[in-house]
């Protein structure tokens, strides 16, 4: 996992250099900021284990500006040097029961195209693969306990900016291996590994410069 981090991390200062060249018009290598609310999906929602979430990522988006296919498409990479989330249960959280809260932290890259409308609007399009790190806070009260750490997702998303000001939406995907505890009517409990997919809807708000 951290040679795969490293060396993408190492792709994405060296594709720097070589999207500089290039007429760039109304696009430019946007440094982005942009925080965002989850919507998670599947078996952990249906559970009740998490309801939803927040993030914050900090990253670039590369133009290859030698590929100028005409004034208004461009195509790029968009690097997300650093994306951390979290995902707890905020009905339980606000109540005496515990709630658990799930971390994951890592990078994103993968291609991007972008497409200027009108002005200083432009429309974002990315496919990002995902490597990342999930982390817990170690009470488990509702028995799902992570026993895979590094893990690789994906990332579809959409952008609308205009100016400094970035608006998106972002479908992402991982599957997780977890040790899940229930309990039953007998005195112990049953305990089980089982592959648990975590898909997620993440509404963005942010600052491109």
């Amino acid at each position: 996992m951290k040679t795969i981090v490293l060396t993408l991390a190492v792709f994405a200062v060296a594709l720097a250099g070589q999207c500089q060249h290039g007429h760039k018009g109304v696009f430019d290598n946007a440094v982005y900021l942009r925080f965002g609310y989850a919507l998670p999906d599947g078996e952990m929602v249906t559970e009740e284990i998490i309801t939803e979430g927040a993030g914050f990522e900090v990253g670039t988006i590369f133009y290859l500006n030698f590929l100028n296919f005409s004034d208004r498409f461009r195509v790029g990479i968009d690097a997300t040097y650093a994306s951390v989330s979290g995902y707890t249960n905020l009905n339980t959280l606000s109540e005496s029961f515990a709630s658990d809260t799930y971390y994951l932290a890592g990078l994103k890259i993968g291609p991007c195209v972008s497409y200027n409308f009108g002005g200083r609007w432009i429309v974002d399009a990315s496919f990002k693969i995902h490597p990342h790190r999930l982390g817990a806070v170690e009470d488990y009260n509702h028995g799902y306990r992570p026993i895979s750490h590094n893990e690789y997702g994906s990332a579809l998303g959409f952008n609308l900016r205009w100016r400094a000001l970035m608006l998106g939406c972002e479908m992402t995907s991982a599957r997780y291996d977890f040790e899940i505890t229930k309990a039953t009517d007998k005195s112990s409990d049953i305990t089980e590994n089982k592959k648990v997919k975590l898909p997620a809807t993440i509404l963005t708000i942010g600052f491109n410069f």
